[in-house]
């Protein structure tokens, strides 16, 4: 009976207790928190169990005394190499092929020692098997739950993103709609400066046309006949002042314009004069009198002209003009005054003049000039 039962308790305490957090920790760390809460109870439970039957077996085992243990005849029982063993009879005789019962406790007792010995051993496995198991179960919980608190965290995080590209998505639909406006405005003002007609480039006012409207300077001065003439004030037609100089080309082309206009209106009393600037001096663009002189002779000219003598200084009539670019044509009615000036030698220039000679001969003014 005794070995029947130490048999079976060996049988059942013979499961590794060392493999039960291995077996355990494997399948907490499947990520499942059901999974681990089950696989955790029936680890638990497994231990109790194994705990209550060791200690079961060990307050329970019979007592040597109390459960003899016959050997039967013919054998021998464990003992000293020193021979047969004989047991005392009931007459006090030894009998041979007993163990006596002394020794059957001794062994029974060794055997016990054995087993507590060994399910003290368990237990203490079994008992740092639950420890390293709550410790794995704790572990493998807080691991959940912060694994938990990661996915949520994750989760929000993948909000905020899509509101963000929501966000940026709407911004930039409604900034392709303003780049599409501004592109169509631009289209239309291109499309605009291509038809406009490029402004008139206004033309740089001449330092002679401020003197129109004015009163011109007055003058006597001699021609290079020997006779005096005035220049402005009052008079009872117009006059016409042209001021060139004899190194100027566009001068000598239209000296021959002023000669035809001076003999086309000398009947009507109207003096054409011509003003030499040339500067004295050496080098450059100055002339001597016969230089200037030989120039208006070689042009065959017979319109009064004066220039610059020892006598006569012509300098200070284009200073008080303001004629600094040459030719510099003045038209001046019977007040004196300025009605019309002329710069450079245009194609046309006695024709305009003399319309306008016309005008002033009728006894009007320059704001008739245009009708």
């Amino acid at each position: 009976m005794f070995k029947h039962r130490f048999i079976r308790r060996r049988t059942l305490l013979s499961f590794p207790a060392s493999q039960i957090p291995v077996a355990v920790g494997a399948n907490g760390n499947n990520g499942n928190n059901g999974n681990n809460s089950a696989t955790f109870g029936t680890a638990v439970a497994l231990i109790i169990f194994h705990i209550r039957y060791i200690l079961t077996a060990a307050l329970y085992a019979p007592h040597p005394l109390q459960d003899p243990l016959s050997v039967p005849s013919g054998t021998q029982a464990a003992g000293p190499a020193d021979g047969p063993k004989t047991s005392p009879g009931l007459n006090g005789s030894q009998v041979p092929g007993r163990i006596t019962a002394i020794e059957i406790g001794c062994q029974k007792r060794s055997k016990l020692s054995e087993i507590h010995h060994m399910n003290a051993s368990r237990i203490f496995r079994l008992t740092t098997a639950f420890a390293l198991l709550l410790s794995n179960g704790t572990g493998v919980l807080a691991q959940d739950n912060a694994a938990g608190q990661d996915a949520q965290e994750l989760k929000q995080i993948q909000e905020d993103l899509k509101k963000e590209i929501a966000g940026l998505r709407t911004e930039m639909k409604a900034m392709k709609n303003e780049f599409r406006a501004m592109r169509a405005e631009l289209t239309k003002a291109v499309a605009a400066i291509k038809s406009a007609k490029p402004a008139a480039r206004p033309k740089p006012q001449r330092p002679a046309m401020t003197m129109l409207g004015k009163k011109g300077p007055e003058y006597t001065v001699t021609t290079v006949d020997g006779l005096q003439t005035q220049v402005a004030g009052k008079r009872d037609k117009p006059q016409v002042l042209f001021c060139y100089a004899s190194w100027c080309g566009f001068c000598k082309r239209s000296l021959p314009w002023m000669e035809s206009l001076s003999q086309e209106y000398k009947d009507k009393g109207v003096e054409v004069l011509a003003i030499n600037l040339d500067a004295r001096g050496q080098g450059g663009r100055t002339r001597t009198e016969e230089q200037s002189l030989k120039h208006y002779r070689d042009m065959k000219l017979t319109m009064p002209m004066t220039m610059t003598t020892t006598d006569n200084d012509t300098k200070k009539i284009g200073t008080a003009y303001k004629a600094q670019s040459f030719p510099t044509l003045f038209v001046l009615g019977t007040t004196g005054e300025v009605e019309a000036v002329h710069v450079g030698a245009k194609q046309g220039l006695a024709e305009a003049v003399g319309k306008q000679l016309d005008v002033l001969l009728a006894g009007k003014t320059r704001k008739d000039f245009a009708k």
